[in-house]
This record gives structure tokens, C-alpha cells and sequence, in this order.
């Protein structure tokens, strides 16, 4: 076993002892057997384990260095920030169309619906009104009634 830890392994090993805490029985299994077959790759023995923890818990591995900052903006940047911020804007505009284009059409669909039920209601009140006209037309009085009203007319 090397001197320093790398800490990619430790990591590693980290998480699979938080697995084989866990309440599931499997994972705890699936958990120990990575850390046997682990130990065995690389030769470790528990004792050594156990020394490693030991030696981890009082002098935790440094952490790695911070990334380099990036370089201080440039012209190019400050373009590509004002380009960023019109197009902020832009989106912004859009949204705000489409919010307005959508009460539009709610509004539309609500007008549409009206006017549809009128519709419905000057189709029915056609309807009704074409069925007494027919009736009307074809009504006959009876023979008595006609006889009746044609001797008025025009004499017995």
C-alpha cells in the first residue's frame, strides 16, 4: 500500500461504507462484498484497513488545490455579457407576448363559445318557427267547417 491516499479511493471507499450502514440488506451485502473484492485487488488486509482509518481520522487528507480563476474580463467578454443581457431582454419581451397572446385566445375561445350557444339558440327558434309555418300551411279545416264557410262566401 502506498503512502498517500489517493483521494478518489477514498471516496470510493467512503461511499461504500455509508452502503453497508444502510437498512437494506441487500445494498449492505452488494456493499461488503465490493469492499472484500477491493481489499483483495489491492492487497490490503484488515488490520491495514484499520490502521488506514486511524491514521485518516486525526490527519484527514488535504484537499485538493482550488481551480485557477478564470482570466479578468476582456472586451470580448463584456460583448458576450451585453450580448447575454439583450438576450435576457429578448426572452423576456417573448414571454411576456406569449402571456398576452394567451388571454387573447381565452378571451377569443370564451367570445367564440357565446356565440356559438347564440347560434344553437337562432337554429332551434328557425326550427320551431319552420315547423309552425309548416303546420300552418298544411292545416285543412274539416268539410263541415269548409262547407260552412263557402256557403257564406258566396250563397247557399
Amino acid at each position: 500500500m502506498s503512502d498517500t491516499i489517493d483521494p478518489k479511493e477514498l471516496k470510493i471507499l467512503s461511499d461504500i461504507l455509508a452502503l453497508v450502514l444502510e437498512e437494506h440488506a441487500g445494498q449492505s451485502e452488494n456493499a461488503l462484498a465490493a469492499i472484500r473484492t477491493r481489499a483483495k485487488k489491492n492487497q490490503v488486509t484488515g488490520g491495514a484497513l484499520k490502521n488506514l482509518f486511524a491514521a485518516i481520522a486525526p490527519n484527514p487528507p488535504k484537499k485538493a488545490p482550488p481551480k485557477p480563476r478564470a482570466p479578468r474580463a476582456t472586451k470580448a467578454s463584456a460583448a458576450a455579457a451585453k450580448e447575454i443581457q439583450e438576450s435576457h431582454q429578448r426572452i423576456s419581451q417573448l414571454t411576456e407576448s406569449i402571456r398576452r397572446l394567451d388571454t387573447e385566445i381565452r378571451d377569443l375561445k370564451v367570445n367564440n363559445e357565446a356565440l356559438q350557444f347564440e347560434l344553437n339558440q337562432t337554429r332551434q327558434a328557425r326550427a320551431e318557427t319552420q315547423a309552425a309555418l309548416s303546420s300552418a300551411v298544411q292545416y285543412r279545416p274539416p268539410r263541415a267547417v269548409r262547407a260552412c264557410w263557402w256557403r257564406r262566401r258566396w250563397g247557399p
